[in-house]
């Protein structure tokens, strides 16, 4: 279901919980809330979260930097319900469809670098298209 401003101190919540757990950086409350906000009815924008808000997820459809076409990209893919976190995939594809040709990518990205994780996405439907790996900076 779409998200609706009075879900904001759960989704919050949610997302403070989930960078917690997979050692992302402290949110930025007011700046997350603020985006929230802005992006409520943002027809460019999917905020799904499921009824107990224990689930969240949150696609952008963007300009991709060198084609003419945009790309759907995820900014928040998170759940601590077995599950709900499926049931919001299956609402954000029918959202990246709605937009046809006019996308030539969608991408999920996910922290849990798991043979497990590979599989159920597989199992969804989506293919694995390689690894991410991030440089080391400073002292991290």
């Amino acid at each position: 279901m779409q998200y609706n401003s009075k879900q904001l101190p759960s989704v919050i919540k949610l997302m403070v919980e989930g960078a917690e757990k997979q050692g992302l950086p402290e949110i930025n409350i007011p700046k997350v809330s603020r985006w929230l906000l802005e992006n409520e009815h943002n027809p460019r924008v999917f905020i799904g979260v499921n009824k107990s808000v224990t689930a969240l997820f949150v696609l952008i459809k963007a300009p991709d930097t060198f084609s003419y076409t945009e790309i759907i990209r995820d900014l928040v893919f998170y759940s601590n319900t077995p599950g709900a976190g499926f049931r919001l995939l299956k609402e954000g594809e029918q959202w990246i469809h709605k937009w046809g040709k006019s996308v030539h990518k969608a991408y999920l990205t996910t922290s849990q670098n798991t043979e497990e994780v590979d599989i159920m996405l597989e199992k969804y439907g989506m293919n694995k298209i390689g690894s991410q790996f991030e440089f080391k900076l400073g002292d991290s």
